[in-house]
């Protein structure tokens, strides 16, 4: 934008929602590790817990999913902050906001906290309306039919199919082995 263009109120405001989600998503992802560090009073049983309670014991019984949670939102705020990557980081952050919701709904966590989700989630929901254009041709490609999509030749799509389907079958086997092993 150069300083003859004239404002233009719609970038201004994108701008605006894409601070407020990054700066809070990069807040919460870095918290992440001292926000779950608590544990439960072990004299407590599970069954005297509140939903919050059990929430935050589940969280802060291993710091390892805590911690990636908050690399995935620290993820998705960088992601939103750049233009090129801004629906990538949208989607992301989209996903893990309804996460939360629903667990904020279903444990009971305080009011504000969902509030602040929901806010969160509102803003990217404006952000991809304004990049709809861009959701709907990134769609359109992945649903178009094979004869519009670049050529690829029949036989390379066969190899391609068929060393996927070996190396699925090899990952496949592995998982029922190690599956076995550790019961």
């Amino acid at each position: 934008m150069t300083l003859r263009e004239p404002f233009n109120l719609r970038r201004i405001a994108e701008w605006a929602l894409v601070f407020v989600v990054t700066l809070s998503m990069l807040a919460y992802g870095l918290g992440k590790y001292w926000q779950f560090g608590q544990l439960h009073d072990p004299d407590q049983t599970v069954s005297e817990l509140s939903g919050m309670q059990l929430m935050w014991a589940f969280y802060g019984y291993s710091k390892t999913f805590p911690m990636l949670l908050g690399i995935a939102e620290v993820l998705g705020a960088l992601l939103l902050l750049i233009p090129r990557t801004r629906i990538l980081g949208a989607l992301l952050l989209s996903i893990l906001l309804i996460n939360i919701i629903i667990q904020d709904i279903i444990y009971g966590v305080h009011p504000g906290a969902l509030f602040a989700a929901c806010l969160y989630q509102l803003m990217l929901l404006v952000i991809l309306g304004w990049h709809r254009k861009k959701l709907f041709q990134a769609g359109q490609f992945l649903l178009l039919p094979r004869s519009e999509h670049p050529a690829t030749s029949r036989k390379t799509l066969i190899w391609t199919i068929s060393i996927a389907a070996l190396l699925a079958f090899i990952l496949k086997y592995l998982e029922i082995f190690g599956t076995r092993a550790l019961l």
